[in-house]
């Protein structure tokens, strides 16, 4: 993708992000909520204080993508990469292991919990 930086950009249904491939870009304060981002693919990557949430993220690529201060309620990853991905500041999301592939990507301690939300467990 030939633009490299989206700050304070706003993504709706009628101006949806642009499909393809984004290598090396920086979404700062973007809004991308309820966005259908099936099949993107993002690599080495920032998203910092950016609304994610309830967006639909199947087939998507995070790779070497840091999430900084993200709201990713409802975000629904189905059969995602995530390797190398980092979540660490991020927020509400829920990922299930099983179906996505995590391989190497970081959580904070409290950030672990989503992904263990579909195992319908309580924890205390």
């Amino acid at each position: 993708m030939e633009k490299k930086y989206f700050v304070g950009e706003s993504f709706s249904k009628a101006q949806r992000l642009e499909s393809g491939e984004y290598e090396d870009c920086r979404f700062l304060q973007a809004e991308l909520e309820s966005q259908d981002l099936t099949g993107y693919k993002f690599v080495d990557c920032h998203f910092e204080d950016s609304n994610m949430s309830l967006a639909k993220l199947k087939n998507t690529s995070f790779q070497k993508v840091h999430f900084k201060n993200c709201d990713l309620i409802g975000a629904i990853f189905d059969q995602s990469v995530l390797e190398k991905a980092d979540f660490y500041s991020a927020e509400g999301y829920q990922i299930n292991p099983a179906i996505n592939r995590i391989k190497k990507a970081k959580f904070s301690r409290e950030g672990v919990l989503g992904l263990v939300t579909h195992l319908d467990i309580n924890i205390q």
